[in-house]
Order: structure tokens, then C-alpha cells, then sequence
């Protein structure tokens, strides 16, 4: 009897302990290789990269020893490691269509295999893909980075207007996948009747905080495309990209005549009997930015 009570005395015990351990539903789970993830835009197109993140935790080498030469592993833990993007890129220079992959390396001495397989939900072990499933696959050589990542990182060092660097940096180790997008610039061209209406050459002024600054600017027919520039800022240059509006365009800045940065507010012309008169590019808190009229 004696025993008995010591018995359900003990499993009273183990239930009341379970009741206070036992994880709730909805609640954090600690994972030793934690899930992360990194987005970056280019020119409109989303790239984000989903992995967990598994630690060194004094394993070495990394590579060539935790991970074997020549072994297919995903860069990351659990499930595999994904790349997404929302629309069509170059990737290391093979193009990709828009959609979401699993990431998979075969790590090297001197040159690293890397490929993305169609299928985003794949385990990263016993569902080894075969190679002739992968969409792509391409050779990158590694770098010796400048510092220690004790945590398995994907980054984007290197951005630009029409491509970018996607990094993954584990130990001393980096891997950098070149990546592009094709400019939303070259998506458009306009008829000589389209920009005809805007040629020419302008002039006003600008607002600023230190108050209002003459300004010329002038437009001229480049390439099916409206091209502007400002004498004063060393023959600035943009391009105006149509909208849905005749009257209303996008500003495209350009550098060395590449695209630089699109601005949110538009540059609007006023029309008299279908020929621009004046034009203003509205600027912070919807203000005035550039006032200009034709002069030619």
C-alpha cells in the first residue's frame, strides 16, 4: 500500500511537473540553428533569402571538415535554405525566372558549385535532389572574408541600380553570387509625335530651404526616350518615364547614363492645344520643387 502511494505520488509529481514544462500551444520553440531571413528591392524586384542559421561553436575547419568537400548541403539547417524573386533575374549571370528555389553548394578548395532547385521544400537531409533536377547551377570562387561570422549569414553587401551581390558568409568563408535585374528604363520607348509636345528648353526656379535659385533645363529626344538636363549641376541628366497621364511623368536620374534613382513624385506639364507650356516636379510634402516655363 505503502508502495502504491509512493507510486501515484510520484506520478502526481511527474504530471504537475509536465503541466508547468510542457510547451504551450502558439509558444516560442529555442532551435539550435534559428530561422532568418534577408529582403532586398532592386529596381522593383524582391529577392528574399530564408534559412536557419546554424553557429560554428568552435568546428573546424568549417569547410573541408563539418562540411565535406564535394558535399551536396544546403547553406543553412533544417529545411532548406530558399531564394525568391518576383520577377525575372540574372543569376552569377544565368537567368533565372521569377519564383522561389532551395539553395543547395558543393563546397571546394578552389571553386564552389552552386544551384537552385525548383522545388523550394526540400529537407536538408535525406531528400538530396539529383543534379540534372537543378535549374541552374553555377561555379563561384570563394573569398576569404575581411571577418568571423559565427552564425551561418546571407547578405546583399553590394547593391545598385540594376543588380547587387548576394553573400553567404559562414566562418572565414564568403561566397558572392552576382545578381541583375533588367532596368525598368529599358522597359519603354516613346514616338517623335509622343515626345515632340515636350522639347525644348525651360526655364525658373527651384525651392529649397535657402530659398528660390534660377534654373534652365532642357529637353531633347534620346534614344525613344525624353531626356533632360540641368546646365548648373554639371549637366545633370534624367529621364522622364511616361505614366498613365500624357501630362505627368516619373523622374529617372541618371549616372554616367545609367539609371541612378527614380524619385516618388513626378515632374507634371501644363498643356496649351496639346503642346507643354510650363512644368513642375513636386518634391517633399507635396510642394513644389522645380517651377519652370518653356522658353523654345
Amino acid at each position: 500500500m505503502t508502495q502504491l502511494c509512493r507510486i501515484g505520488t510520484y506520478a502526481a509529481a511527474v504530471a504537475l511537473a509536465v503541466t508547468f514544462v510542457a510547451p504551450r500551444p502558439g509558444a516560442a520553440q529555442i532551435k539550435a540553428s534559428e530561422i532568418g531571413s534577408v529582403t532586398q528591392t532592386i529596381d522593383g524586384t524582391v529577392l528574399t533569402v530564408e534559412y536557419s542559421r546554424p553557429q560554428a561553436r568552435g568546428r573546424s575547419p568549417l569547410f573541408g571538415g563539418l562540411v565535406d568537400w564535394g558535399y551536396l548541403w544546403t547553406p543553412g539547417a533544417n529545411w532548406a535554405t530558399t531564394v525568391e524573386a518576383s520577377g525575372p533575374i540574372e543569376f552569377a549571370g544565368k537567368l533565372l525566372p521569377a519564383g522561389k528555389y532551395s539553395m543547395w553548394m558543393q563546397a571546394q578548395p578552389e571553386e564552389w558549385l552552386v544551384h537552385l532547385h525548383p522545388n523550394p521544400r526540400l529537407f536538408h537531409t535525406g531528400e538530396y535532389p539529383e543534379t540534372d533536377e537543378f535549374q541552374i547551377s553555377v561555379p563561384i570562387a570563394p573569398t576569404e572574408a575581411d571577418h568571423y561570422a559565427e552564425v551561418l549569414t546571407f547578405s546583399f553587401p553590394a547593391v545598385s541600380p540594376d543588380g547587387g551581390v548576394l553573400r553567404m558568409h559562414w566562418g572565414s568563408t564568403a561566397i558572392d553570387v552576382p545578381v541583375g535585374v533588367e532596368p525598368s528604363l529599358l522597359a519603354f520607348t516613346m514616338s517623335e509625335e509622343e515626345m515632340a509636345p515636350f522639347l525644348g528648353a525651360y526655364e525658373g526656379h527651384t525651392n529649397s530651404a535657402a530659398g528660390p535659385r534660377d534654373m534652365k533645363l532642357s529637353i531633347a529626344a534620346h534614344e525613344g526616350q525624353l531626356l533632360a538636363t540641368i546646365p548648373q549641376w554639371s549637366n545633370a541628366q534624367f529621364t522622364l518615364i511616361p505614366t498613365a497621364r500624357p501630362d505627368r511623368f516619373k523622374v529617372a536620374w541618371l549616372r554616367d547614363g545609367k539609371l541612378f534613382q527614380v524619385e516618388d513624385e513626378p515632374m507634371i506639364f501644363a498643356m496649351e492645344e496639346g503642346t507643354a507650356t510650363s512644368a513642375v516636379i513636386i518634391g517633399i510634402r507635396n510642394q513644389p520643387w522645380f517651377e519652370l516655363e518653356r522658353i523654345e
